[in-house]
């Protein structure tokens, strides 16, 4: 029986994955946390909460109700009577960045108020 032996280009290989999990790891635990959520429909802003304080918004002029929960520092939106729900089950947010979309609103939460880990978000 032949034995292969580990070549250097796989030992190389093997400490860049161990060395970018590291890095996933030590970062990403370390996002920054929002200060507000900024509630826009059809591209208008039209609430500014803080997430320093818990409580329940309804944003007015929605064509869909939408209850929005803030607890402990995070957002979301808990109730929609939309037909998909697709911003309900997304849950809550509070990394600078996140962003919840309710498309049959056209209304969209942003986290903003600090930095962001990431220059661009696509």
């Amino acid at each position: 029986m032949e034995r292969k032996l580990i070549s250097k280009r796989d030992i190389i290989f093997i400490l860049l994955i161990l060395v970018a999990s590291a890095a996933a790891l030590i970062y990403g635990s370390t996002r920054e946390t929002g200060k507000n959520a900024v509630i826009r429909s059809d591209g208008d802003i039209i609430m500014d909460i803080p997430l320093s304080e818990d409580g329940v918004y309804y944003p007015v002029g929605m064509e869909y109700p939408v209850t929005l929960t803030v607890s402990g520092g995070k957002i979301a939106v808990t109730e929609s009577e939309c037909t998909t729900k697709i911003c309900v089950h997304t849950g809550y947010i509070g990394a600078v960045g996140e962003m919840i979309v309710c498309l049959p609103n056209k209304m969209t939460v942003e986290i903003v108020g600090g930095e962001s880990e990431y220059d661009l978000i696509i």
